[in-house]
């Protein structure tokens, strides 16, 4: 009788191990890493981190939003534009940041007169089939006075490094009715200097 219950009992328990065997595979799988998913996540956090690191705010890493890009205000007043350039742009920003958040906008790319420093030109508000072809630097403070054109954006870059060093706005004060040029530059020991100059003989 013994010897007929052994074999039966080892069967039992061979069968026993490979139930728990096949039950335990499920919870093993689910420990392990999901290494594809894992890659592509990895990817898409460090592609947002450079995104975000592209376009600064007040020299520190922007979101990666709306409303890091001119785009956010192309339909506000003149007025909201200008405010959102100042508080965007720093001097120290890289030619890939210009083009970043001005995205979607054409510029016109000119000399400096004085330095023959490389300057993106983007005009904004500009009336349909007006054109302007700059000669160097030249700004078109007369289509603005005329209202052919809302802005005229200059953002001049570093002869020694790829760093905006002068940001220009040029505009048409509506109160005045004179065309004025809203200047930001870096100068001596690394301060930020800021100048609107009123232009009044234009015609």
């Amino acid at each position: 009788m013994k010897k007929h219950v052994w074999p039966v009992i080892l069967t039992l328990c061979i069968i026993l191990m490979a139930v728990l065997f096949i039950v335990q595979i499920p919870e093993i799988k689910s420990e392990q890493p999901n290494l594809t998913f894992g890659a592509k996540q990895h990817a898409e956090v460090d592609a947002g981190e450079k995104r975000k690191g592209e376009v600064s705010v007040n020299g520190e890493t922007g979101s990666n939003d709306s409303s890091t890009y001119f785009e956010q205000v192309a339909d506000q007043p003149k007025e909201e534009k200008m405010d959102f350039i100042k508080q965007h742009v720093q001097l120290n920003w890289t030619k890939q940041n210009v083009v970043e958040f001005f995205r979607g906008y054409k510029y016109v790319e000119v000399r400096g007169a004085m330095e023959n420093r490389q300057i993106y030109q983007y005009d904004f508000g500009k009336e349909e089939g007006y054109e302007f072809v700059p000669e160097l630097d030249e700004v078109d403070l007369q289509g603005i006075a005329d209202g052919k054109l809302e802005l005229s954006v200059g953002v001049a870059f570093s002869n020694e490094v790829d760093e905006i060093d002068f940001l220009v706005i040029n505009y048409l004060n509506d109160t005045t009715g004179n065309p004025e040029s809203f200047y930001r530059m870096a100068v001596a020991g690394g301060e930020v200097y800021e100048k609107v100059d009123i232009h009044e003989t234009i015609y």
